[in-house]
């Protein structure tokens, strides 16, 4: 990725993938069948999953490719779970995923794990009230980032004051990240206009630099003339010279009201 414009404050979908694959392995769970519609999105995780999880010395049951939107998954299902894996990987849009389901509840099929993308990581969100009773014990999602430290207590406390909940969006830290660092660019570049405080965006973001995790206290360090380096509410927003950050992931389930726990985390050493 070469666009001067485009910055990315989430570790990118192959990154996801691998996180999906290890955690897998961590778990003890060796046999796999992949489950993901024929997007460009799904897909693209395929071949990095298959890649990591074979790696880690996992084994590879059935690689089946849905057709988004059909009236039934019988025997897409049957395929994958011909040769009873352990574990399955999937992403698919809602739709697809509340058919899958609920054919895969009358076959028997959801009381194994089921690791997905971050799309269906939502609280009380479409996939997990579709997945059916064993979503809490089940269902489980990788979700850019480790979330932690000061700048992650300040949104948390932000978000709380604003939505009246701790049970946080999927990305909605990165998001908030990608403010943070643009306004921080363009009060260091002392404008507003894209061609200018873009130039700026690693001063602001990238080390070295004093450690700053607010945009109060970072501008308090840059109105002392010193050079800062923002840690996230996501991550420590380094970004790599194709703009792409390079963070952790956590592994995100699901209590018996669909609420979001945390499994367990991978790590960007673990990842790499």
């Amino acid at each position: 990725m070469r666009y001067p414009f485009v910055f990315r404050t989430s570790s990118s979908d192959s990154n996801e993938a691998i996180a999906m694959a290890y955690y897998a392995i961590s778990k003890g769970w060796k046999s796999a069948s992949l489950i993901f519609d024929n997007s460009a999105n799904s897909q693209g995780f395929v071949p990095p999953i298959m890649k990591a999880f074979k790696a880690l010395g996992g084994k590879i049951d059935a690689n089946i490719t849905l057709t988004p939107g059909q009236s039934s998954y019988s025997t897409e299902l049957t395929q994958a779970f011909a040769n009873k894996p352990q574990v399955i990987f999937d992403s698919m849009d809602t739709q697809t995923a509340a058919t899958l389901f609920s054919d895969g509840q009358q076959l028997g099929d959801m009381n194994v794990p089921w690791i997905g993308d971050d799309l269906q990581s939502a609280p009380q969100g479409a996939y997990a009230k579709a997945f059916g009773p064993t979503a809490a014990q089940d269902l489980t999602a990788a979700l850019p980032a480790s979330p932690s430290g000061a700048s992650y207590n300040h949104f948390l406390a932000d978000y709380k004051q604003v939505w009246h909940t701790t049970t946080i969006l999927p990305t909605t830290f990165n998001e908030y990240d990608s403010i943070v660092i643009s306004s921080l660019a363009m009060t260091l570049a002392n404008s507003t206009d894209p061609k200018v405080w873009v130039k700026d965006v690693l001063k602001v973001s990238n080390p070295p630099g004093t450690q700053c995790g607010t945009y109060a206290s970072c501008v308090a360090l840059l109105k002392k003339g010193k050079k800062i380096n923002y840690q996230g509410a996501a991550g420590n927003d380094d970004f790599n010279q194709y703009h792409n950050v390079f963070s952790g992931f956590q592994m995100v389930g699901f209590d018996s009201r669909l609420n979001n726990i945390t499994r367990g985390t991978v790590s960007p050493d673990q990842l790499a």
